[in-house]
């Protein structure tokens, strides 16, 4: 199962302060509770994040952390001096990452957010990051926040504020504060999603603008998938039964990636026929990579588990 979790952190500030700025960009917003020195924060708005991001440093008066880490792909933190972007942290999971590490060592120490022997730490961890090979991620991410004094969250996004109820999000974070709950899914909603890579076609459901993901999956188990859904469509018209496989997805996918089982619905109005193969390879490979591995496929692909009545 693959990772994606993103969230934004207010250095050298309080609970309040978080809640403020997410009031005055009238979005819907989590802050969690104060970490040492950082209040983290998600921010509704998750099929475009760029847009999320730009629209929270422009309302911030003070240093302000976007973190955002993708297990097959990398981590990445930019810093931002009020509505200025300082620096950014950038180590790719297959090396060599490129950083500006004289630049970011002096934003950091200007900025307070590291010193001394902290400095030094987190260069000795971006110079490893420039040699060629594969990157231990988790363990660079363990390594940066301890050098930095934050904690940097695992299995937790802004995404999640749009695939979790508010009541879910309670019980895994009991005492965090909801910002302008009233507001949930009003920002996705009222604004049409820009056709991107992962959806070419406008006016279709705001998940399917959401990002794939992608990793390293049992081929030949993706071909079984892939021929699963050309062959049958996961529906058997005759008796009027099926989503085996479909159900077999939302049972295995973290509650938050369970966009991607109603993405494959979807395929044929976003990319047409001509491209729907690709699309579903795409798609089943994102599924794999984020489903649980220890999953058995057997009884949903034979069709004897799963199965839903029309």
């Amino acid at each position: 199962m693959s990772e994606f979790s993103d969230c934004y952190y207010l250095f050298n500030a309080t609970t309040e302060d978080a809640v403020s700025l997410i009031k005055k960009i009238r979005r819907y917003g989590l802050v969690l509770p104060q970490m040492g020195q950082y209040v983290p924060f998600l921010v509704d708005g998750a099929w475009n994040p760029a847009q999320s991001i730009d629209v929270v440093v422009e309302e911030n008066s003070g240093v302000l952390l976007h973190y955002s880490y993708a297990q097959d792909h990398g981590l990445e933190i930019r810093i931002y001096d009020r509505s200025q972007e300082s620096c950014v942290i950038d180590i790719q999971r297959q090396g060599p990452s490129e950083n500006a590490l004289d630049v970011m060592v002096s934003e950091l120490e200007r900025l307070g957010i590291a010193r001394g022997h902290q400095l030094a730490e987190v260069r000795a961890i971006l110079e490893e990051t420039t040699q060629e090979g594969t990157v231990d991620l988790d363990s660079i991410r363990t390594r940066l926040g301890n050098a930095l004094g934050i904690e940097l969250l695992r299995w937790c996004g802004c995404a999640d504020l749009l695939t979790q109820s508010p009541k879910e999000l309670s019980r895994r974070f009991p005492e965090a504060i909801f910002v302008l709950k009233n507001r949930r899914g009003k920002i996705d909603n009222s604004l049409e999603p820009i056709p991107n890579e992962w959806c070419p076609k406008p006016g279709l459901p705001v998940f399917m603008y959401l990002p794939v993901p992608d990793g390293l999956v049992d081929e030949a188990l993706l071909d079984r998938h892939v021929r699963h859904w050309q062959e049958t469509n996961d529906w058997d018209d005759d008796k009027c039964v099926g989503f085996w496989v479909y159900t077999g997805y939302r049972r295995a996918l973290p509650r938050r990636m369970r966009y991607l089982a109603d993405r494959i619905m979807n395929l044929q109005k976003a990319f047409g026929s001509e491209h729907y193969e690709a699309a579903l390879r795409r798609t089943i490979r994102g599924i794999l990579a984020a489903a649980d591995s220890r999953f058995d496929w057997e009884p949903y692909l034979t069709m004897k588990a799963g199965e839903q009545r029309l």
